[in-house]
């Protein structure tokens, strides 16, 4: 069974996982709550702050080694 381990992300990192998910995330909540794609951006950048800030330099995001 592989082992997973939690590593501290640094801002770069966190940057680019925000870039990757970003948008189709913001898409799929934009065609869900049937509203426009700045108030579903709105939204994503509000929940995200929320709840991925603590993922930098903290071991909260998993990295499969």
């Amino acid at each position: 069974m592989p082992r997973i381990r939690l590593e501290p992300m640094t801002q770069a990192q966190y940057s680019d996982f925000m870039e990757a998910i970003a948008p189709p995330y913001v898409a799929e909540r934009a065609a869900a709550d049937h509203v426009s794609t700045q108030v579903a951006k709105r939204y994503a950048r509000q929940q995200h702050a929320r709840l991925c800030l603590t993922a930098i330099a903290r071991p909260a995001i998993v990295s499969y080694t």
